[in-house]
């Protein structure tokens, strides 16, 4: 990480002072990406570009698993599970960070293939989720549950880091992207300081992990 903020420490006066008259001002996208809790990732997203090469970048991800990954805890007969609707994890993340688009390869004189760098922030809008939790016999878990309950999570984190890069591909005014991010965001950081009974919500989900995503973009250049 240090290096990434060197060099963007070095990136930033050059391109502040390459001033162009023909430089897009805006840009907006829409990412489609899956990443490493089993999740997708929608993300409509804004860019207000101060010259060709930096700007700077606002979105809005909304992230949800696709596969249950909660499991029971123990080998008693009777146990607390979440229950059915709230299992699989999802949650809203406000997104900014700094952009820097730049030049990879030209066609008759104009680049239309750039390298864009997104180093920024994942900010959770839902860091503290309330679930209900069912207990129900592990035999027969789709059963009537014996005992329902409703807790809250506390003291979940709400800021973590986040790092994008990609390469776009202009075709007029739209451009289409495919990349790759990092975060140390956890999907499961607003259900882990969760007890029902006794038990961590832990002793039911996978450890804590970091986010790593595949995606591809469709933008507008304004």
């Amino acid at each position: 990480m240090n290096r990434l903020f060197l060099l963007l420490c070095l990136c930033l006066p050059a391109s502040l002072a390459a001033q162009e008259k023909d430089f897009y001002r805006h840009e907006f996208q829409f990412s489609l990406g899956d990443n490493s809790h089993q999740a997708f990732e929608l993300e409509p997203s804004y860019s207000l570009m101060f010259n060709k090469v930096f700007g700077f970048t606002l979105g809005l991800n909304c992230m949800g698993q696709y596969w249950d990954k909660v499991h029971f805890y123990n080998d008693d007969k009777y146990q607390w599970t979440v229950t059915s609707g709230q299992d699989k994890a999802s949650t809203i993340l406000l997104r900014p960070a700094l952009r820097f688009r730049l030049p990879v390869l030209k066609e008759e004189g104009s680049y239309f293939m750039h390298l864009n760098l997104e180093p920024g922030a994942f900010i959770n809008l839902i860091p503290n989720r309330t679930l209900t939790f069912d207990y129900v016999e592990q035999r027969d878990p789709i059963s009537w549950p014996h005992k329902i309950q409703t807790v809250r999570n506390s003291g979940g984190e709400s800021l973590f880091f986040h790092a994008k890069g990609y390469l776009s591909v202009d075709m007029g005014g739209w451009t289409v992207s495919a990349g790759f991010a990092y975060s140390n965001f956890d999907i499961y950081s607003s259900w882990r300081n969760i007890v029902i009974d006794g038990h961590s919500i832990n002793e039911m989900i996978w450890s804590k992990r970091t986010t790593q995503s595949l995606f591809v973009s469709l933008g507008y250049l304004l």
